[in-house]
Protein backbone atom coordinates (compact mmCIF):
# COMPACT_ATOMS: atom_id res chain seq x y z
CA UNK A 1 0.00 0.00 0.00
CA UNK A 2 1.19 3.55 -0.88
CA UNK A 3 0.96 6.40 1.80
CA UNK A 4 -2.24 7.68 2.45
CA UNK A 5 -3.04 11.37 3.09
CA UNK A 6 -5.41 13.18 5.80
CA UNK A 7 -6.43 16.45 5.06
CA UNK A 8 -8.69 19.63 5.31
CA UNK A 9 -9.19 21.33 2.13
CA UNK A 10 -11.68 23.87 -0.10
CA UNK A 11 -14.36 21.60 -1.54
CA UNK A 12 -15.59 21.73 -4.85
CA UNK A 13 -18.40 24.02 -3.88
CA UNK A 14 -16.26 26.41 -2.08
CA UNK A 15 -16.45 24.92 1.28
CA UNK A 16 -14.26 23.08 3.77
CA UNK A 17 -14.23 19.54 3.55
CA UNK A 18 -11.80 16.60 5.08
CA UNK A 19 -10.44 14.36 2.67
CA UNK A 20 -9.22 10.67 3.13
CA UNK A 21 -6.70 8.96 0.69
CA UNK A 22 -5.34 5.60 0.44
CA UNK A 23 -2.71 7.23 -2.07
CA UNK A 24 -3.79 4.97 -4.30
CA UNK A 25 -5.67 7.07 -6.08
CA UNK A 26 -9.25 6.05 -3.85
CA UNK A 27 -10.53 8.86 -1.58
CA UNK A 28 -13.78 9.70 0.61
CA UNK A 29 -14.37 13.00 1.01
CA UNK A 30 -16.64 14.45 4.09
CA UNK A 31 -19.56 16.02 4.16
CA UNK A 32 -18.97 20.08 2.71
CA UNK A 33 -19.49 22.51 5.45
CA UNK A 34 -19.90 24.90 2.88
CA UNK A 35 -19.07 28.35 1.98
CA UNK A 36 -20.38 29.53 5.30
CA UNK A 37 -17.22 28.64 6.75
CA UNK A 38 -14.74 31.41 5.30
CA UNK A 39 -17.35 34.16 7.40
CA UNK A 40 -14.08 36.34 8.12
CA UNK A 41 -14.22 34.68 11.92
CA UNK A 42 -12.03 31.76 13.59
CA UNK A 43 -13.69 28.11 13.50
CA UNK A 44 -12.57 24.83 15.23
CA UNK A 45 -12.61 22.35 12.27
CA UNK A 46 -12.35 18.63 12.83
CA UNK A 47 -11.37 15.37 10.71
CA UNK A 48 -12.52 11.98 11.75
CA UNK A 49 -11.97 9.28 10.30
CA UNK A 50 -12.76 5.54 12.13
CA UNK A 51 -12.25 3.20 9.42
CA UNK A 52 -15.81 3.55 8.31
CA UNK A 53 -16.86 7.14 8.30
CA UNK A 54 -14.98 10.13 6.94
CA UNK A 55 -16.56 12.69 9.14
CA UNK A 56 -16.49 16.43 10.03
CA UNK A 57 -16.99 18.63 12.63
CA UNK A 58 -17.42 22.82 12.50
CA UNK A 59 -17.47 24.36 16.11
CA UNK A 60 -18.44 20.95 17.89
CA UNK A 61 -21.32 20.47 16.13
CA UNK A 62 -20.98 17.21 12.91
CA UNK A 63 -21.37 18.10 9.39
CA UNK A 64 -24.07 16.38 7.78
CA UNK A 65 -23.59 12.05 9.15
CA UNK A 66 -20.31 11.54 7.68
CA UNK A 67 -19.53 9.49 4.39
CA UNK A 68 -19.37 6.09 4.55
CA UNK A 69 -15.81 4.75 3.12
CA UNK A 70 -14.00 1.43 2.30
CA UNK A 71 -10.22 2.51 2.32
CA UNK A 72 -8.18 1.34 4.01
CA UNK A 73 -5.35 3.87 5.27
CA UNK A 74 -1.51 3.16 6.04
CA UNK A 75 0.05 4.36 9.19
CA UNK A 76 3.35 2.88 8.96
CA UNK A 77 6.49 5.04 8.51
CA UNK A 78 7.93 4.46 5.12
CA UNK A 79 10.43 1.83 6.17
CA UNK A 80 7.24 -0.46 6.95
CA UNK A 81 8.19 -0.49 11.15
CA UNK A 82 4.90 1.42 12.00
CA UNK A 83 4.39 4.38 14.14
CA UNK A 84 7.49 4.79 16.69
CA UNK A 85 4.92 4.50 19.82
CA UNK A 86 3.68 1.36 18.38
CA UNK A 87 7.24 -0.27 17.95
CA UNK A 88 8.25 0.83 21.23
CA UNK A 89 4.99 -1.15 23.05
CA UNK A 90 5.72 -4.15 20.48
CA UNK A 91 9.05 -4.21 21.86
CA UNK A 92 8.55 -4.30 25.02
CA UNK A 93 5.31 -6.50 25.33
CA UNK A 94 7.99 -9.26 23.46
CA UNK A 95 10.20 -8.93 26.79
Amino acid sequence: MRDGALCLYTGPSGGLVFHVSNGAYSYTLSPDAGAAVWDGKWHLVVGTFDGTTVGLYMDGRQVGTGSPSTITVGYGLPDGTGSPLATTWARARAR
